[in-house]
């Protein structure tokens, strides 16, 4: 029996390398988890540069498990095999990528944290602490050389059926499931590039399949309703009714709104730095927009959690009256199903972005002129926003040929 190292090509550029095992013209294959330059490749494995000297180390590590493999089946007079070798290589190389990543998660979520700060913003860092949530839950033991494809569909299933770290919530759809393992292979990703830990394994999982959603928005007449409902005493349901209509009319993400004050607002525009891709906007404030602000001297009241806010936006839709019914579609690993929801259990403030999105170009904005005050890059991510109503496409369609008609 003998072992050697090889490339598998992916594309063009690229390999991956595979571990074979030989004996009596009969193979087995390991996969190592590792990415190589096809100009890298050399005689038998990676030339030896600078490099390719952490890839090199790694498949040291099947070497090595292979010597003692072999020499532990000779001192135990035991019959070598193919399988016994395979078992064998893959546990041992596990364990020493296990002893490399002991470190606790929670402490490397820390680490992150700090090397991150001033780079990613406080929310996008709290997926990381609910990621560490979920994975303590699952099993508190897991380490990094546990982390593959197999580990991240057992994780997934697990997901799908529990989900204790979201507020009433029973589970976790796809999309959410897949923030998760995205998250969690940006995590690898820089604990490997930090040396925690040599296991490349994670760079199998993948992104389970979704199914499109209907974008939740408010219709033209449903905001004009709840922007005109007076809510009387109920100060609570007033506020959360400005913010979301202040938000419908400029289409500023949640976190940029928290931005608008007097500084901000400048001859009837409003001029905010956008904190997810830092870019500067000049949006024009319609009547209605500087109405609210006026209300609260040209700073936004968002003085509670985003969950309490979307609480009352909630109670104040259903109060107003606005009673539409949607379709919704419910996603768990590969099991479809719909559910029909009132539209006042479904919105919440994200919600008035995607509203702005819909109104404007119904109202006869342009894609381009909507995705650069939405700050949009391109239009695949746009477009998940847009729900168009199709009697709405029907009627701008019948307008367009409406010229071809003889009177």
């Amino acid at each position: 029996m003998h072992l050697y190292f090889e490339k598998k090509k992916i594309n063009e550029k690229e390999a991956t390398i595979r571990v074979i095992l030989s004996q009596s013209g009969v193979k087995a294959i390991i996969s190592t988890g590792q990415k190589i330059e096809l100009k890298e490749w050399g005689d038998g494995g990676p030339k030896a540069t600078s490099k390719n000297a952490n890839i090199r180390l790694y498949l040291n590590k099947y070497r090595r498990a292979f010597e003692n493999y072999i020499t532990e089946a000779k001192l135990a007079n035991d019959i070598s095999s193919l399988n016994k070798a395979k078992d064998y290589i893959k546990s041992n190389v596990k364990s020493l990528n296990a002893e490399r990543g002991k470190k606790e998660f929670t402490a490397l979520l820390k680490e992150f944290k700090t090397e991150k700060e001033g780079f990613l913003r406080e929310g996008a860092l709290k997926v990381y602490t609910t990621l560490i949530n979920h994975i303590s839950d699952y099993n508190s033991n897991t380490q990094f050389a546990d982390i593959d494809e197999e580990w991240a569909n057992k994780f997934a299933k697990y997901l799908a059926n529990k989900s204790k770290h979201v507020k009433d919530a029973t589970d976790l759809q796809n999309p959410t499931i897949n923030k998760m393992l995205v998250t969690l292979k940006v995590f690898c990703k820089w604990a490997h590039k930090n040396k925690h830990t040599s296991s490349t394994d994670w760079l199998g999982i993948k992104r389970l399949k979704e199914t499109e959603q209907r974008i939740v928005t408010l219709q033209f007449d449903e905001l004009i309703k709840y922007f005109n409902f007076d809510f009387g005493e109920r100060k609570n349901l007033e506020r959360a009714k400005d913010v979301f209509c202040f938000g419908s009319f400029v289409g500023l993400r949640f976190n940029d709104l928290t931005q608008v004050n007097e500084d901000s607002i400048k001859n009837g525009y409003v001029h905010i730095n956008t904190q997810k891709n830092n870019k500067e906007l000049r949006i024009k404030l319609i009547p209605e927009a500087l109405q609210i602000l006026a209300k609260y001297d040209n700073k936004l009241p968002i003085d509670i959690s985003n969950q309490k806010l979307n609480q009352n936006i909630k109670a104040g839709v259903k109060k107003a009256g606005i009673n539409r019914k949607m379709t919704t579609i419910i996603q768990h690993l590969n099991n479809l199903s719909k559910k029909e929801s009132y539209i006042h259990q479904l919105i919440s403030i994200h919600d008035a972005r995607k509203t702005f999105i819909t109104l404007s170009l119904e109202g006869g904005l342009s894609i381009s002129e909507v995705m650069q005050m939405s700050t949009h890059n391109d239009y695949k991510s746009f477009s998940r926003y847009v729900n168009l109503e199709a009697s709405k496409v029907d009627e701008k369609l019948v307008n367009v040929f409406s010229k071809l008609r003889v009177a």
